[in-house]
């Protein structure tokens, strides 16, 4: 790397870290990384990154097979409006039972809650992945925390902990598996939890991604539920990515259910896209439909990407609910 590439590096790395340390206490949302954000969410059939950890650990192949070691970096910031999501929101109704949890999604420490109140969540991820010392086997752990660092290092609550390991032939087949340790102040206790996924090279132009995710259930299946997923992606060379996605939900029904809302379905959709420019422009736009809770989210993002890593934005917003959406910042560097 020249000593131009390595500056432009370490300034985007003490950029990144500003606006880790700035970030504002909020609430939460199941996270996705920018690049998953940006193409909607269909990315289980893609992951060819550090993302892989929470989305398809079989991805972590991909790095094996450019001999690489991953270390990435994710903000998150989401703001919503209390009214536009009554049922995560039972104390616009009833007066909620007191509890220190963080999250606006369980309860609100007020017992009366104006509906056009704004909620807002930092979520803050670091990831760290290895496909060069062994070219056959890529590891990866990951760690999310909410509200770092008002609510969650002080209270060790609201963190998710995950560690991966994936292995095959990437120009054929790969299998992984995350184990993960998930911590809600709600609930007062941690509990272990398992994704599991595979990735098939199909015909070298498209690949097919399988994903089971959260495999033993818990008790907040609004925010982390049980799904299965199929992805398919299609590539032309390397300057174009297509992704869509369908993803079988198997918790959370009866909560969302209510007199005034039944979910349309249990299955969700999800559609998304990148193509490079210029060599080093990533232009991404995606597509979500989650039937479940009756979100339609679009999403599109911008990313620097060289053979060294990559900087990118993403912009996620509502069909429904104009003020409902979500910033992502993420930068990942590659070694060697």
């Amino acid at each position: 790397m020249s000593r131009v590439s390595q500056n432009t590096w370490i300034f985007a790395v003490c950029a990144v870290a500003a606006v880790l340390l700035t970030g504002r206490p909020a609430h939460a949302q199941l996270f996705w990384g920018a690049k998953p954000m940006a193409m909607g969410g269909a990315f289980s059939a893609v992951a060819n990154d550090v993302n892989a950890i929470q989305w398809n650990p079989a991805g972590l192949t991909a790095l094996t097979q450019r001999k690489q070691m991953g270390f990435d970096l994710n903000y998150e910031h989401h703001e919503y409006l209390f009214g536009d999501f009554p049922y995560l929101h039972p104390e616009l109704t009833q007066a909620p039972a007191a509890s220190s949890f963080g999250s606006g999604y369980f309860n609100n420490t007020t017992s009366n809650v104006n509906p056009k109140q704004k909620e807002r969540d930092d979520w803050y991820h670091i990831g760290i992945a290895d496909g060069y010392v062994n070219p056959l086997v890529a590891v990866g752990t990951a760690v999310t925390s909410m509200n770092f660092s008002n609510s969650t290092l002080k209270r060790g609550n609201d963190y998710d902990v995950d560690l991966s390991v994936a292995g095959g032939f990437p120009n054929v087949f790969s299998i992984g598996g995350t184990g993960r340790w998930i911590n809600f102040s709600e609930t007062g206790k941690g509990k272990a939890d398992m994704d599991v996924g595979m990735l098939i090279n199909a015909i070298n132009i498209i690949k097919v991604g399988l994903v089971g995710r959260n495999l033993f259930g818990n008790d907040q299946p609004l925010l982390v539920r049980r799904e299965v997923s199929l992805g398919v992606a299609g590539y032309v060379m390397s300057y174009a990515t297509i992704s869509v996605e369908m993803i079988k939900v198997f918790d959370g029904l009866e909560k969302l259910s209510s007199p005034e809302y039944k979910p349309p379905g249990t299955f969700n959709f999800a559609v998304g896209a990148e193509g490079v420019v210029v060599k080093v422009l990533a232009i991404r736009g995606g597509f979500n439909w989650d039937q479940l809770s009756g979100s339609r989210m679009y999403s599109g993002g911008l990313a620097y990407v060289d053979p060294h890593g990559t900087l990118g934005y993403t912009f996620q917003g509502s069909v429904d609910q104009v003020r409902d959406f979500t910033h992502s910042i993420q930068m990942t560097l590659y070694f060697p």
